[in-house]
């Protein structure tokens, strides 16, 4: 009989290398042969550090050569987010215009005059080369705007007509191309969506997210006579996957390729979060109701006289995103994301913001959950405590930036100092894997465990926070305890604090945007 030790060390290789990560790291524990073997393998080796810095492979890992380059680069890459060891630092003016993205590493910035300019950012570590265009000469006048820049997808919201000789109240939802300034290729002709506006309300705000082959745009209007409306369509084939017209959802983000969490408030009863499988729901308009809800959470039951008021969830990339250059060697993993729910709720005449940090193992593990008992409905107890980390309104996270979380990361701004404030960036890093490997294996961990997570770095420095966040107010009705480990980093800017200022995340590195100097600072590793 042959045991597999007696395979030759090729082999061996090549079977290993077949292996998940999770399950590489289990055969290191089973005889000190694979041990070695495991630990002295470039490829092998790869895959356990992306794996454990919560990266996959870039699409140009067919090239054997560039492993032993890759695993040093990632190191070094990892190495860089944690000191800050900045390659690139850049100031931009801040065009005229109120509205900016900044996703998959394009900034995006909307100009007075009917156009858009976009900057993508440099990654010294993944050979990333700066680059600045614009889309100008556009024969329509846009009141929004998404993208996908790993598809080269612009999305452009054409408002309804209610007034001229040609009344129309369809939106046209434009799907161009993001650097040649035409129809996408991909979209069937001529490129262009609709959906129908029942009322005219131009204080409507829009959210666009894209995952895939997938579009959906969340229409919330103002107006007391029309409701919200929750859109999902195949921007490849035009086709309507989803319509759910319903002032309870507050705000969505695309979960997996084919479920979307939203945020849920509804009068006189708590807030919660559903999954929705859109490719199981009604092409007719619908409501919440109606739909078919895969799983529910439910917040911590609020206090006596206490009102949720508004609600926003972020998260980036997207379930399906890829880079938009086939050379990177590697990108954040689709399984390594995290959802910032933001929830503001008047409680004696002020408005709280309560933050809730979920991975997204969190809703998967409910998810099989559901698929294996049928459990639909989660209380607080059994998803939260353990699950999430809840903060209430820590006076340096004051504002939401559209782009604040990217990965595992949620970045923020915090200030500190008595008399000149001072600004400092605080890096909330919930990868659990890697920050159960640097404290089971950091040295200093002790000086770097965080007792009270309600602090202030002020400087430049990290902790670990593991102790509980306990939150005793008269927001909910009981004491709330949440316990998900975290990681947190911080560096101060070269200015003064500015009320409008924000701070945006993307794989490679912060855009800080000064609205008092109207500048980006960008700062990349």
């Amino acid at each position: 009989m042959v045991l597999i030790l007696d395979l030759p060390v090729e082999i061996l290789v090549r079977i290993l290398d077949l292996v998940d990560p999770r399950s590489l790291l289990r055969c290191r524990e089973t005889c000190s042969r694979i041990l070695l073997l495991i630990d002295t393998t470039e490829i092998l080796q790869f895959a356990i550090e992306l794996f454990a810095s919560g990266q996959e492979y870039g699409p140009s890992f067919s090239n054997p050569m560039l492993n032993s380059s890759r695993l040093d680069i990632l190191k070094q890459h990892q190495a860089a987010w944690g000191d800050f060891k900045w390659t690139h630092e850049e100031t931009i003016p801040m065009p005229s215009g109120s509205r900016w993205e900044l996703v998959g590493g394009v900034l995006a910035h909307e100009l007075p005059n009917n156009a858009i300019t976009f900057w993508k950012l440099p990654s010294h570590f993944r050979s990333i080369q700066a680059e600045k265009w614009d889309v100008t000469g556009l024969d329509f006048v846009f009141c929004e705007f998404g993208m996908d820049p790993s598809q080269d997808l612009l999305i452009l919201i054409e408002l309804p007509l209610w007034s001229g000789p040609v009344i129309n109240n369809t939106y046209r939802i434009h799907l161009r191309s993001l650097t040649a300034n035409r129809p996408h290729q991909l979209a069937a002709p001529p490129a262009v969506l609709s959906c129908i506006q029942e009322v005219e309300d131009r204080n409507t705000t829009y959210v666009i997210q894209v995952s895939g082959d997938h579009l959906a745009v969340h229409f919330n209007t103002r107006h007391p006579d029309a409701e919200g409306r929750l859109v999902v369509w195949n921007w490849k084939s035009g086709q309507v996957e989803m319509i759910i017209s319903d002032d309870a959802i507050r705000a969505f983000v695309f979960l997996t390729e084919r479920h979307i969490l939203v945020s849920l408030l509804y009068y006189g009863v708590g807030p919660s979060l559903a999954i929705l499988d859109f490719m199981q729901e009604s092409k007719e308009s619908h409501t919440m109701d109606e739909a078919v809800q895969i799983c529910t959470f439910m917040y911590p039951t609020l206090g006596p006289d206490v009102h949720p008021v508004a609600a926003d969830i972020r998260s980036d990339p997207s379930p399906a995103w890829r880079p938009c250059s086939d050379d990177v060697p590697f990108r954040t993993a689709g399984t390594n994301r995290l959802f910032s729910v933001f929830l503001w709720i008047r409680a004696r005449h002020y408005v709280h913001c309560v933050l809730l940090c979920v991975p997204l193992s969190t809703f998967t593990s409910c998810l099989g959950l559901q698929e294996t008992e049928g459990k639909d409905i989660f209380d607080w107890e059994a998803w939260g405590p353990r699950g999430t980390r809840m903060m209430i309104n820590p006076d340096h996270y004051p504002d939401v930036c559209p782009c604040c979380v990217h990965g595992t990361r949620y970045a923020a701004i915090e200030t500190f100092g008595n008399n000149d404030l001072r600004i400092a960036v605080d890096i909330l890093d919930f990868n659990q894997l890697a920050i159960r490997r640097e404290l089971r294996n950091a040295r200093d961990t002790p000086s770097r465990l965080l007792r009270n997570p309600n602090f202030h770095l002020g400087l430049d420095r990290m902790a670990y926070v593991t102790s509980e966040t306990v939150i005793r107010n008269n927001i909910f009705r009981d004491e709330v305890r949440t316990s998900l480990p975290y990681r947190v980093r911080a560096f101060t800017l070269d200015s003064t604090y500015i009320p409008q200022c924000a701070v945006m995340c993307s794989e490679d590195g912060v855009v800080v945007v000064d609205m008092g100097t109207r500048e980006y600072h960008i700062i990349s590793i």
